[in-house]
């Protein structure tokens, strides 16, 4: 298994109680979901949208807005901008029943968001502003609960019989900064 890349980001400037690697691990957590995503979402057919799932189960598209949702709020948390969070795409803001544009604008929501909180975790003015409390409530809330949401994600896409691809995830290709949909998943 290959290490992570080593990020070129000072750890002193972290307030008392955060642990000096957390900035890091929070972006190499952050750029696995991103990673983890793309193989739920990558060739998903357009079917895949609106999958019932059994009562009381959100749709893959309620999971994917959802997890546009925490993660968004997540960079705001942390001193992410917010104005720029909140301007969705424009098939998502509009009242829409076009399943394609609905899917696609939640897509590239979901990716927005991360690069957001990306960039919120890598900015050193944030990440000093960050107490050790909010350091460890954004790791046990949101970001436990995208992965989470992630892998209900790759279980309806076996439901709705659109498996995603077979990844090792072990040695996957994930790199700190790198959370877009460009994910290279031949692993």
């Amino acid at each position: 298994m290959a290490a992570p890349e080593a990020p070129n980001e000072s750890t002193s400037s972290n307030a008392p109680g955060v642990p000096p690697d957390a900035r890091p691990l929070l972006r190499h957590l952050t750029a696995s979901l991103a990673f983890r995503l793309t193989v739920a979402l990558r060739d998903a057919p357009l079917a895949f949208a609106t999958y019932r799932p059994p009562e009381g189960i959100r749709t893959p598209l309620a999971l994917l807005r959802h997890l546009s949702d925490l993660i968004e709020r997540s960079a705001v948390a942390i001193g992410g901008e917010g104005s720029a969070l909140t301007a969705r795409p424009e098939a998502v803001a509009e009242k829409d029943d076009d399943p394609a544009r609905l899917w696609a604008g939640e897509t590239e929501r979901i990716y927005l968001a991360l690069s957001a909180l990306d960039t919120a975790l890598a900015d050193d003015r944030r990440w000093a502003q960050l107490d050790a409390k909010r350091c460890y409530a954004l790791l046990q809330g949101p970001l436990a609960d995208a992965l989470a949401h992630v892998g209900q994600l790759m279980l309806l896409r076996r439901l709705a019989g659109s498996p995603a691809a077979s990844v090792r995830y072990p040695g996957a290709p994930v790199r700190i900064g790198r959370v877009g949909p460009d994910q290279d998943l031949a692993c």
